[in-house]
């Protein structure tokens, strides 16, 4: 159980990451 929540953690944080990095690129240019 634990593996299942810390895998769908991961899997939000990286979403999480990926749609602010866009969003910093987006504001810089």
């Amino acid at each position: 159980m634990g593996d299942i929540i810390s895998l769908l953690f991961v899997t939000v944080a990286a979403d999480v990451i990926s749609y602010y990095i866009r969003k910093w690129l987006d504001s810089d240019n």
